[in-house]
């Protein structure tokens, strides 16, 4: 007899996110005692098992590898900049750009309002995008005033980065420039595989318009392929894999608003301060449980790119050097 389902939903959910908060705990206790065991807490299997590490970058080597063949061809930029959504980054910055700007995981395009003043929304999300459960978003609602009204901000410097198919089409319909990230790994047989979204036909016309560009790298952050339980991508959300991909056509990039929900520079916070930051219970419970994960990837290659030539990081992300310590946990981690 199986009693699962005669239980009620809200007590299955109560058990299921007490054994997260459980595996979070394990995964702080390994991290600092023993890291290279940190992946098997990994509640969805998020972190690279012992067979899948790949050997630690060095100073200047990229986790992706630009797959020139399946990309359009691209103009080289002296410098660009590339922004997220973090708090430290002002949005009022953007109506003064000048040079070719990228805007990163954002999910919906920057308004203006009658004053012209800029803000920035996710609330209508859930219409667009079908994976989203709309009762579970963590979005963003970046100056918004209730009583104005408000249109896409349109300026030929700035370009959406993006994946989502959908996503793609919308800021493309809008008007945006937008470079679309086709991310590819490797099969058991050593061949590259692309996304699923890349294949379909559906979309051939939307990845062919004239303010759509497409960049096609290939993942090298965990060996592949994974093999179940463990997921079959790597789960570090987004901006990662597109300030890399923006990293190939520019050769030198500042980068602004990449926080990882951090409200305040890591060089302010304390080991213990940090790592209490490092996990939000409300994020992880409420988007992907692999808060925690992506916290360690994000850490990680934040502290390496700040220290790579080729970036300029003044966000939070770009503040972790009084960290070194606990990075070197963190690689233990991850890589071999």
């Amino acid at each position: 007899m199986n009693l699962k389902k005669y239980l009620p939903q809200s007590f299955k959910a109560s058990i299921k996110n007490a054994l997260r908060i459980i595996d979070v705990i394990l995964m702080i206790i390994a991290l600092h005692t023993y890291p290279q065991i940190t992946y098997k807490f990994s509640t969805r299997k998020a972190l690279p098992s012992k067979k899948n590490k790949m050997k630690r970058y060095n100073l200047n080597e990229m986790p992706y590898k630009f797959l020139r063949d399946k990309s359009d061809d691209f103009e080289v930029h002296e410098e660009i900049d590339a922004i997220g959504v973090g708090n430290s980054f002002n949005f009022t910055n953007l109506k003064n750009i000048t040079k070719p700007t990228y805007l990163l995981s954002f999910w919906n395009s920057l308004q203006i309002d009658e004053y012209k003043n800029l803000a920035y929304s996710t609330k209508e999300n859930g219409k667009y995008f079908k994976f989203w459960d709309s009762n579970q978003i963590v979005g963003h609602n970046i100056n918004i005033k209730n009583e104005r009204s408000y249109v896409d901000y349109i300026n030929p410097n700035i370009t959406y980065v993006a994946t989502n198919s959908e996503l793609v089409k919308k800021l493309s319909d809008a008007g945006h420039n937008v470079l679309a990230v086709h991310t590819y790994r490797k099969n058991k047989n050593g061949e590259i595989n692309s996304e699923d979204y890349i294949k379909d036909k559906d979309f051939e016309e939307i990845f062919s318009r004239k303010n759509v560009k497409k960049i096609a790298i290939l993942d090298e952050i965990i060996k592949y392929p994974n093999e179940k339980p463990y997921l079959p991508w790597t789960q570090l959300g987004s901006f990662i894999t597109f300030l890399v991909a923006v990293s190939f056509i520019s050769k030198k990039i500042n980068v602004y608003g990449w926080d990882f929900f951090l409200d305040k520079s890591p060089e302010k916070m304390s080991h213990f301060k940090l790592l209490s930051n490092m996990y939000s219970k409300n994020l992880d419970l409420k988007r992907s449980t692999t808060h925690f994960e992506e916290a360690m990837f994000n850490y990680y290659f934040g502290h390496q790119f700040s220290n790579y030539e080729k970036f300029n990081i003044y966000s939070y992300m770009g503040s972790l050097n009084k960290h070194k310590y606990f990075i070197k946990k963190i690689e233990k981690a991850l890589f071999i």
